[in-house]
């Protein structure tokens, strides 16, 4: 069974180089925004902390949090 291209596993290490795919925002505007504390903060990959990531659970809730926001705003 093929995997929809747009699911995202909960357990998947997504680095961020991806990142802009899943927040929606580009790499300047996704720095901002981690650094203001709106989305979370991407954790070391490496011992050397220069790759990182967000496992696929983060950005998921993220993503919920985001759209019940919006649903309550409309309502």
């Amino acid at each position: 069974m093929k995997e929809k291209l747009n699911e995202l596993n909960p357990n998947q290490i997504v680095r961020m180089g991806e990142g802009p795919k899943y927040f929606g925002y580009k790499h300047s505007q996704l720095d901002e925004k981690i650094r203001a504390g709106e989305i979370p903060a991407p954790f070391p990959l490496t011992d050397s902390g220069r790759a990182k990531g967000w496992i696929g659970r983060q950005i998921i809730e993220w993503q919920n949090a985001r759209l019940a926001a919006r649903n309550t705003v409309a309502a």
